[in-house]
């Protein structure tokens, strides 16, 4: 969460220099990203490798999967540099408006993922690690299909190997727009681990119950999130080349969009939530406690993609600590206050599963009043630029 943040800035700073036709800038910031990418993965590896088994016991992992657990996040760790390098090309081909390859090579991956986990699991009978092996394997041909079409691009995006070495200029320029930005995605996770915690203190049949949610619900995310993140591209892209007008409408439309995304697939997940988990398991309660988790949290999904369209566009702005500040509040002080307090009077699991919609209204409310902040002084700026320019025209 905190350094695939930097690769927010990647995109923010390459969709800029775009808008503004600086193809040098460009090249360094895709030089200094993918570099940046290789150092922070290679850094993770021996946080997750030598952690794992100590920050599950945090989080109050429950004993009879807990070695199971560690060893599959080892594992996992192990292919972060790769999951970065993907995260990174995502994030410059995104900024460029190159949205379906990347898609494609994720889906590529996710099937040989699919394939490995039977082949691994079934065919060799090996446990969790044969699961965490397959998911190493699909990052690495996600992250070199990438890595090929950058080497394949023609202009300013294409990966030359004499730009790839930290620039100054940019890796201050990404560290200044992602750090905060990965700041928030490290406080979304830090409340998100107290909110796991919670959860798995309620026992083995809850917390399978949370994990089957959880994937059904990552499909709604996933689906919003790809909206959100073309407001990052097209806004970056349009704050460069300094047209705010299009910017507004921009993020009407993305507003518009990711609610209907959020609203359907949301009801979807909700509707089908016994069949889709039924499928998983046969255990009733684990099937009952999945669909009411589903019920609180899919239903009212889209406020999540709402305040991630506006968090995205104050990034694109080059606000990544406002976004980051009022996500602080919004969300993680929230969830924290919500947690201690409201399990103490009420102890059902199914109260934790509320500070999820709550917390999201409360951080889009916040995000859209900024935004309409920053938005109108740059507009009229941007109108008083224009008169001072007709003025100085003989």
């Amino acid at each position: 969460g905190l350094f695939v943040g930097l690769s927010v800035g990647a995109n923010v700073m390459v969709s800029a220099y775009l808008g503004q036709k600086d193809e040098e800038r460009v090249r360094r910031t895709v030089g200094t990203s993918l570099l940046v990418a290789v150092i922070v993965g290679i850094a993770l590896i021996f946080v997750g490798v030598f952690g794992a088994k100590t920050f599950l016991e945090w989080m109050s992992c429950d004993e009879n999967v807990i070695d199971m657990s560690a060893t599959y996040l080892k594992i996992y760790f192990i292919g972060m540099p790769v999951m970065m390098v993907y995260n990174f090309c995502a994030a410059i081909l995104r900024a460029a408006g190159e949205t379906v390859k990347p898609l494609v090579y994720l889906t590529i991956g996710g099937v040989v993922n699919v394939i490995l986990n039977v082949f691994f699991v079934l065919v060799l009978q090996k446990n969790v690690e044969g699961v965490a092996i397959a998911t190493v394997v699909s990052q690495c041909i996600s992250a070199a299909c990438c890595i090929v079409l950058l080497l394949k691009s023609k202009g300013a995006l294409q990966l030359r190997f004499k730009y790839l070495r930290i620039y100054r200029e940019q890796l201050w320029e990404m560290i200044k727009i992602g750090v905060p930005s990965g700041l928030q995605g490290c406080l979304f996770s830090i409340s998100n681990v107290v909110v796991q915690s919670s959860v798995n203190s309620f026992g083995e049949y809850v917390m399978a119950g949370n994990s089957y949610s959880q994937q059904i619900e990552s499909v709604v995310y996933q689906a919003m999130n790809g909206v959100s993140l073309s407001a990052l591209s097209f806004v970056g892209q349009n704050y460069g080349a300094g047209k705010y007008d299009r910017i507004k409408k921009i993020v009407l439309e993305c507003v518009l969009l990711v609610t209907a995304v959020g609203v359907v697939l949301g009801g979807l997940a909700v509707l089908l939530a016994k069949p889709i988990v039924g499928l998983i398991t046969d255990d009733a309660y684990v099937v009952d406690v999945a669909a009411k988790q589903l019920l609180i949290v899919c239903a009212p999904y889209f406020l999540c993609g709402i305040m991630e369209v506006y968090s995205f566009t104050l990034r694109g702005f080059g606000k990544s600590t406002s976004s980051m500040l009022i996500n602080l509040f919004g969300t993680c002080v929230f969830r924290l206050v919500w947690i201690k307090v409201m399990l103490g009077i009420i102890d059902e699991v199914y109260i934790i599963y509320w500070v999820y919609p709550i917390s999201w209204f409360l951080a889009a409310a916040g995000m859209i009043i900024y935004y309409e902040i920053v938005i109108r002084k740059l507009i009229k700026k941007n109108d008083i630029e224009d008169l001072v320019t007709e003025e100085d025209e003989p």
